[in-house]
């Protein structure tokens, strides 16, 4: 049964008196296009489902009643073909055990399937071209996904967080996929692409371009030594992201640049030796590795280098990244003139870092995190202290400021519960 919204009689209302005119003065009227121009803007309901028509075709928006269990959605809706899932519109049903998507359908939308952590399985039609961002997002539930060879394009995090999720076979038709498409899927130990496909390649259950010249993704369920191969020169955007399984990873000398949380999340790995080929590291690249107690660079680099374990700027004037298994004491090389921004983010093993005079700034969220931090001292060099700097460092019980510090960043000692004691090493009128 169908019903309809005060705006949608409003419009009816209006079409029918329209219609009269017409009949009136002896014209003829094509009754089902001005209905169907007066209502292409509002929801309609028919059964359980809630969807608008546009243009002769349906879209499925919502439903009436959070669906539970098994459902097939309809091919149809008010005689109108259904073609598309809008988005967010079943999302959060967590009682939805298994859906089948019609072969009328040819796009499923942003955050349409989104947190149905009860969903466990989903047959998508063969006319589906499009699967849009998040569109299965944290269905810790689904265990196996086949995509068509209708489908052309995967969405931004598309199956991000799907745990339960085993394995994956991409199409042959596929020629766009987003980032983290698949990330932080724990249980995938494969994903497959058919031969056929003109842009993308697997081996060994891991994904590439067509070429394999890029590394797009490993899947969350590997396990110890990884060797990337030759061909490889870009480590893609979370391409190894919360593979906590992974204990060793060989970067050959031909990867030149390594993604924006490349490594993050890789708990279990304990070394990583980045060659002279790399001229690139983004940002997070190895955050949340909390085993890893080292980062080391080949001599023939020219850009990057580690002393003691920790990654810097080929001259030492930056410090971009301390590994996240790094214990004890920590002392700041001297030639250090600036902490990157996440540097130190989630070292918990750290008790005390000294900050030398060499340093003039401290990033945002350079120790974020730093639970069993417990003194600080900052150097009198250091002029700015960026945002949420120290935040979260709930062991700090003592920060010593140097005398140069104009500016200390938002919440720069937020949630720092233990802080007892702040000592400012200039005199009162400087500190005013």
């Amino acid at each position: 049964m169908k019903t309809f919204t005060k705006k949608s009689l409003s419009v009816i209302l209006s079409v029918l008196m329209i219609i009269s005119s017409f009949a009136f003065f002896g014209g003829s009227v094509d009754f089902r296009s001005l209905f169907l121009t007066a209502s292409a803007e509002d929801t309609l309901t028919e059964g359980n489902y809630k969807y608008t028509v546009t243009d002769g075709e349906a879209a499925i928006t919502g439903y009436v009643n959070k669906p539970t269990g098994d459902i097939i959605l309809p091919d149809t809706l008010g005689g109108y073909a259904v073609t598309s899932i809008e988005g967010w519109a079943f999302y959060d049903c967590t009682g939805l055990k298994s859906v089948t998507i019609g072969n009328s359908v040819t796009s499923i939308g942003e955050k349409a399937f989104s947190d149905c952590a009860g969903l466990t399985s989903v047959t998508i039609g063969n006319s589906v071209t499009s699967i849009g961002d998040f569109a299965f997002y944290d269905c810790n539930g689904l265990k196996s996904v086949t995509i068509g060879n209708s489908v052309t394009s995967i969405g931004y995090r598309a199956f991000s967080g799907c745990r339960g999720l085993r394995s994956v076979t991409i199409g042959n038709s596929v020629t766009s996929i987003g980032g983290a498409a698949f990330e932080d899927c724990g249980a995938l130990t494969k994903i497959e692409v058919s031969s056929g496909n003109k842009n993308y390649s697997s081996e060994d259950g891991v994904l590439f371009n067509i070429d394999k010249t890029e590394l797009i993704q490993c899947p969350g369920g590997k396990k110890g030594e990884y060797i990337i191969p030759d061909s490889v020169t870009s480590i893609g955007w979370a391409a190894f992201l919360g593979c906590t399984g992974l204990t060793s990873v060989t970067i050959g000398n031909s990867v030149k640049s390594i993604g924006w949380a490349a490594f993050s999340g890789c708990s279990g790995l304990k070394s990583v030796l980045i060659p002279y080929s790399v001229t690139s590291i983004e940002d997070y690249a190895f955050d949340c590795c909390d085993a890893l107690t080292k980062i080391e660079v080949s001599s023939g680099n020219k850009n990057y280098s580690s002393e003691d374990g920790v990654l810097f700027n080929i001259d030492k004037t930056e410090l971009i990244r301390c590994p996240g298994g790094k214990k004890g004491e920590y002392i700041i090389p001297d030639s250090v003139t600036s902490i990157g921004r996440w540097a130190f983010w989630g070292c918990d093993g750290l008790t005390s870092v000294t900050i030398g005079n060499s340093v003039t700034s401290i990033g945002n969220s350079a120790f974020y995190g730093c639970r069993g931090l417990t003194s600080v001292t900052i150097g009198n060099s250091v002029t700015s202290i960026g945002n949420e700097s120290f935040s979260d460092c709930t062991g700090l019980t003592s920060v010593t400021i140097g005398n140069s510090v104009t500016s200390i960043g938002y919440y720069a000692f937020s949630d720092c519960d233990g802080l007892k004691d702040v000592y400012y090493s200039g005199t009162e009128e400087q500190w005013n």
